[in-house]
């Protein structure tokens, strides 16, 4: 192995001792121009924190036939039926990392320090995993890549016919263990459309809207109905900009059509029955069907992380054969859930 001077190690030499202004530097690395999943999805809209070896929920999947008009002193039979079932997850790991040499720190420091190389590879990692992070969660899992965690679209499937229609992924037979076929109750609400119009996608997003807002008529404490719904849409730059016409002409909450109902957050942003319209740049070229349209109900599709490992940074550590180089870990354990596919919807739109 040749010997590696404090010349030859390009982070060294562009951080030290060369006149590119004040300490700090300019981020022009990134992919995307933003970020919907880590920064959202992990950090401000509800995570659920969990144990164990894996994620497991029981849903109630379906009901009894019990009930019936009886008359007095009319006996009555008891018919005991098995109404829950498990979904099952498996935990998904995620690992960044970025390393320096003992060395460079001690040369990068006082007056010779222009940037700080450490802080510079750690915003760097975190971007990248943020970047995985982001394309995992928009793509639809692979059979072939069990180490992957399962996405948006693996738990809202798209497909061409209108109502209660998604079911499982490519390659997949079930969704966390249970079959959609044998389980209508367990699909994702689904459609087409031609243009973002009133005419068309509107008027159907308003009737998903109606079907999706599922309300349990029983209130008993361990019965969690999800009723408190914290709905965003999604689209690709295209569809977001069919909005922002459709909206020229209704105000900018597409859903309500009234201007009293504008959400003003730094300006104003797009809203449909008052729940935010987010751009994905990810789903401008890598979405899984053609200018994608998610309905998603973060109240029961959400990360579910592993306690005391949600970004854990490991480190320095030394390897044995390398005493003056320090390797940093940041890890992650988790994986998507969904509790109830039915507050959820997909639609894309048709080839011509």
């Amino acid at each position: 192995m040749a010997y590696v001077t404090a010349e030859n190690i390009k982070d060294l030499v562009t951080g030290t001792l060369m006149h590119l202004g004040r300490p700090r530097f300019y981020q022009i690395a990134q992919n995307w121009q933003r970020y919907e999943v880590l920064p959202n999805w992990f950090k401000r809209l509800k995570t659920r924190v969990d144990s164990g070896v894996g994620i497991r929920r029981t849903l109630m999947i379906k009901l009894p036939n019990a009930a019936r008009f009886v008359s007095m002193y009319e006996p009555v039979n008891v018919n005991i039926e098995d109404l829950l079932a498990v979904i099952k997850v498996p935990w998904c790991h995620i690992n960044t990392n970025y390393g320096y040499e003992v060395r460079e720190e001690l040369m990068n420091r006082s007056e010779s320090q222009i940037v700080d190389i450490i802080k510079a590879r750690r915003a760097g990692a975190l971007i990248n995993l943020a970047e995985v992070m982001e394309r995992a969660a928009w793509s639809v899992p692979s059979m072939d890549r069990p180490k992957e965690p399962w996405g948006l679209p693996y738990w809202v499937t798209i497909n061409s016919q209108l109502g209660f229609n998604g079911g499982t992924s490519p390659g997949f037979t079930d969704v966390a263990g249970l079959d959609p076929n044998k389980y209508p109750n367990y699909r994702n609400y689904t459609g087409t459309y031609a243009a973002v119009s009133m005419a068309d996608l509107v008027t159907k997003m308003r009737t998903a809207h109606r079907m999706i807002n599922w309300q349990s008529p029983v209130t008993e404490a361990d019965l969690r109905s999800e009723t408190a719904s914290d709905y965003r849409i999604y689209v690709d730059n295209a569809t977001y900009g069919e909005f922002e016409n459709v909206a020229q002409s209704l105000g900018n909450d597409i859903g309500w059509a009234t201007a009293k109902d504008v959400a003003y957050v730094g300006g104003v942003t797009l809203s449909f029955f008052k729940h935010p319209i987010v751009y994905v740049p990810f789903l401008d070229t890598n979405a899984a069907a053609k200018h994608p349209v998610y309905m998603v109900d973060h109240s029961s599709f959400e990360p579910v992380v592993l306690k005391g490992d949600y970004l854990r940074e490991t480190g320095p550590i030394t390897p044995f054969n390398a005493p003056s180089t320090m390797h940093m870990h940041i890890e992650t354990t988790f994986n998507y859930l969904c509790t109830n596919r039915r507050t959820n919807a997909v639609f894309y739109q048709a080839s011509a």
